[in-house]
């Protein structure tokens, strides 16, 4: 079954002991794509200037073996996912759980400044920096886990940093040692580059999009082409013409969809982040509903 780790903490001379289900597994198996069993949908809002809101909804739409729940959902929050496998498949030969885990955990990443979880399920404990991008249901509350067919929304927290492509992890186990873990692509807090300018901010974009259409959220080729065309007009050092290339992905990205035909998370990487540029840029010149229509 799933390790879980038992953290001790001390507050007015008492001892509280908190046990929390991590993510390495004792007889690991391969990471599966989670799309025929496991489904993450990723929903970005502004929650002002400098702050957005994340929200996971967890679908685990089927299993052969309904013993198998699901008790633990991961976001990778770290800066370079690039640097270290987030799953567990190459272990067996590169590292041990435990070296796996010091190296993840080693990684410099976003913390988010809030976060939430489902009822019965924990997001934090004294062995962390508040907050990492994990969340997990307890051994004593088996009534939390999610079973087959299913769907559990909850998940979320707020971050300074705007959305990106990064992988997730979700485990289902069950009590005689068996377990599988899924993997796959979702939002995500991601840092920007440093410095920030509009060159830099358009290719990351840009690169985004091509993913974005790999998974599914951009939905046609057609699409992409437009949306590719939009981003590049961002690149300029004209206020005016920032202006109006921010307002033109502000409409077609709506209408878009509003129609269905972009997901939330296209929604996120391409509306909400053509809007971050400008916040960033030219903050004091903030730009309000009625303006990002005209």
């Amino acid at each position: 079954m799933a390790h879980r780790i038992l953290t001790i903490n001390y507050a007015n001379g008492i001892v509280f002991m908190t046990i929390v289900q991590f993510f390495c597994l004792s007889n690991r198996v391969k990471a599966e794509e989670s799309s025929a069993n496991v489904a993450i949908e990723a929903n970005v809002a502004k929650e002002n200037k400098e702050e957005f809101i994340y929200d996971y909804k967890l679908s685990y739409r089927h299993n052969d073996d309904p013993s198998l729940l699901v008790g633990f959902f991961l976001v990778d929050l770290r800066n370079n996912p690039q640097e270290h496998s987030l799953t567990y498949d190459h272990a067996n030969l590169e590292y041990s759980d435990g070296e796996h885990y010091v190296i993840f955990e080693k990684a410099p990443r976003v913390y988010p400044v809030k976060k939430q979880g489902p009822s019965l399920w924990t997001h934090a404990s004294a062995m962390e920096k508040p907050y990492h991008g994990w969340w997990s249901c307890p051994i004593w509350t088996k009534e939390g886990e999610i079973k087959p067919g299913q769907k559990l929304s909850g998940f979320g927290f707020v971050a300074k940093e705007p959305p990106g492509i990064r992988g997730f992890i979700v485990n289902a186990s069950n009590d005689i040692d068996n377990k599988e873990e899924y993997s796959g692509q979702t939002i995500s807090p991601v840092a920007p580059p440093d410095p920030l300018t509009a060159s830099a901010w358009t290719a990351r974009m840009l690169s985004d999009a091509a993913e974005a259409r790999k998974l599914g959220w951009i939905k046609s080729d057609q699409q992409l082409e437009k949306i590719k065309k939009l981003i590049s007009d961002l690149n300029t050092q004209d206020k005016k013409k920032l202006k109006k290339s921010v307002q033109n992905i502000e409409k077609y990205v709506s209408r878009e969809h509003e129609a269905g035909r972009l997901t939330d998370e296209a929604d996120a990487l391409v509306r909400l982040n053509a809007l971050y540029l400008w916040n960033r840029l030219h903050g004091k010149n903030s730009l309000d509903k009625k303006e990002l229509k005209k």
